[in-house]
């Protein structure tokens, strides 16, 4: 059996990687735009068309940048959206709505050819999986957990979308695997490839800065349990650290195409001082965040303090200005914080439960099975010296970085959606993996049976709910069907199913729909007649509805349930999990 894996690997590996790709792919034709998507890839056009950064800063270029690449490559087929009142006004939203829906390439093949970069990530991604357990804990072992990341909902999911969570995840994996290789063998190619990963990383979402304070104290680590241990080391901490830092900055640096600017250059920035001057001159701060308080009386250009920044943002001139300022809006937006809902409740800056809750919710019940026991494992088998002497350089590797991460992300006050934790998935399945390894050694049949009992229920489990994998739910969390009253946005309700509203209307003979939907995707594109639905407030006035209503669940749960009407009747249909249906072309409403 060995030699056989052995010597048909590739083929397994292609295959395993291929059917992940194809659950994407077709996944993805069915799908509409995602809220966030149409402003990533149009933003990221304009970075590479234009060299110009105004648009969508609270995230780094990459992936945007990558997104968009392939539309940048087939030249004039593409409109050009920079004519728009949009682009000259830094209308984000808008500017992403004119350039997909106004555009002479179809909507749906642009943001076709914006996810395929994204697919081809999670394809890296994979191998990059494949690569480091096969190297840990052998060839059966690395493609059972192979097997398990490509039928991983995280990974299908958010790995098919124009949104920065599946390349960061890739990019700080990869960063990490070779870290670890510059452990065992001490070449310094290997952190020369860590450094590239790391700018990759920093380059493609700001939640990857803690990866930062993470590879100093893994240097600092590796170095002293070495020592503790009596096992020789290699690792230079110094050196390694201005390597892996000088790259990373190199990198960041060279996806904002070796830009310098002044913060006064900076549109954002002049309407902030614009904005303040008005408070200062009417002395009015109705309205005003205590924190935007702060900064006015800082700001003031008649303090010092205000006259000495004045200067600096006039004077100073910084590289890759957009990356400093987007981290900075990212921060002020987490300490503002951001509407979010768990368990049918809303808050403005989150639980430190809700990501807990939210991977508990939607991951395979066999994954969560599978880690449960490799965690015992390794808790019983840490207790031996002999074995954290063989295995501590990948224990600290592989286990503390997302640990930390995962804790770190519990801290914040933006709630939206499993996707925000992707990180800690591939490393899950690299722990998985190490449980199939001593499983394999046990050679205890009925230890085989069990872990492919679970195997195949996974499989089932992820097939079943083809194409909507942006909606699963785990069997412990009532399956999709219920998420709604666990989570919603980004967690099952993204706008995704504009496209199969369309078709639910044709295959039903429905003519025009009264909707309140949540998301960007342009209705009219899809050639959907609907009516603007009437809330709580204007329901009266239309007992006589007779009309088919399709709503979001986001709109149907939202903080003021406007549409709380709704709530009595039992849907007549439900699309993609998402959307509701009520037909009430024979039924009329009632109070």
């Amino acid at each position: 059996m060995s030699t056989f894996l052995e010597k048909h690997k590739i083929y397994i590996v292609g295959f395993l990687l291929l059917s992940l790709f194809l659950f994407q792919l077709l996944s993805s034709i069915q799908e509409s735009q995602t809220t966030d998507e149409g402003v990533h890839l149009a933003a990221g056009y304009s970075y590479l068309m234009k060299k110009d950064f105004r648009m969508n800063t609270e995230h780094p270029p990459l992936i945007k940048e990558l997104s968009a690449l392939p539309l940048a490559l087939l030249g004039n087929k593409v409109s050009s959206p920079f004519e728009f009142p949009s682009w000259s006004n830094h209308d984000e939203w808008r500017f992403a709505h004119d350039f997909i829906y106004s555009n002479t390439l179809p909507a749906d093949t642009i943001i076709l050819l914006g996810r395929i970069p994204v697919m081809l990530l999670s394809i890296l991604l994979g191998l990059y999986v494949f690569r480091w357990t096969n190297e840990l804990f052998g060839l059966k072992s690395a493609l059972l957990g192979l097997l398990l990341y490509c039928f991983s909902p995280h990974i299908i999911a958010h790995g098919h979308y124009i949104t920065t969570d599946l390349g960061v995840t890739a990019f700080y994996f990869i960063t990490l695997y070779y870290l670890y290789a510059y452990f065992k063998t001490g070449l310094v190619r290997h952190v020369v490839f860590s450094g590239i990963f790391l700018g990759l990383a920093e380059a493609s979402k700001f939640n990857a800065i803690i990866l930062l304070p993470i590879i100093i104290l893994l240097l600092i680590g590796a170095k002293y349990i070495s020592r503790y241990f009596n096992i020789p080391s290699k690792i230079k901490v110094i050196p390694a650290t201005l390597i892996l830092f000088g790259l990373c900055f190199v990198i960041v640096f060279c996806t904002y195409f070796g830009s310098f600017d002044r913060p006064a250059n900076d549109f954002n920035v002049a309407k902030l001082y614009s904005q303040m001057n008005d408070i200062l001159k009417n002395n009015d701060y109705t309205g005003v965040h205590p924190l935007a308080k702060k900064v006015i009386s800082f700001a003031d250009p008649h303090t010092v303090s205000g006259k000495y920044l004045l200067t600096t943002t006039q004077t100073v001139i910084l590289p890759a200005y957009p990356y400093i300022n987007g981290f900075i809006k990212l921060y002020l937006h987490n300490y503002t914080g951001h509407t979010s809902y768990l368990f049918g409740k809303y808050s403005d800056f989150g639980w430190w439960y809700y990501f807990p809750v939210a991977y508990l919710s939607k991951t395979p019940v066999t994954e969560l099975a599978l880690l449960l026991f490799s965690v015992l494992v390794l808790i019983l088998l840490s207790r031996k010296k002999e074995f954290l002497m063989n295995n501590y350089l990948w224990l600290i590797t592989a286990i503390f970085p997302p640990a930390l991460y995962f804790a770190w992300s519990m801290t914040g006050h933006i709630n939206l959606g499993v996707r925000h934790v992707l990180i800690i998935e591939p490393f899950v399945i690299l722990l998985i993996t190490f449980l199939f390894s001593r499983v394999l050694a046990t050679k205890k049949v009925y230890l085989r049976l069990i872990i492919i009992s679970l195997l195949v229920f996974q499989l089932y489990s992820v097939i079943k709910i083809f194409p909507n994998y942006i909606a699963y739910f785990n069997e412990f969390a009532g399956g999709p069907v219920n998420g709604y009253k666990i989570l919603v946005d980004s967690n099952l309700d993204w706008g995704q199913d504009a496209k199969k509203l369309k078709k639910y209307m044709v295959e039903n003979n429905i003519d025009h729909v009264c909707i309140s939907y949540f998301g960007q995707a342009s209705l009219e594109f899809y050639g959907i007649d609907y009516r603007y639905l009437p809330d709580n407030a204007n329901i009266r006035n239309a007992p006589d509805l007779e009309c088919v209503v399709a709503i979001s669940m986001t709109s149907l749960y939202s903080r003021a349930r406007e549409y709380g009407w709704l709530l009595k009747y039992q849907p007549t249909a439900r699309i993609g999990y998402s959307i509701n249906i009520y037909d009430f072309r024979q039924t009329q409403v009632e109070f």
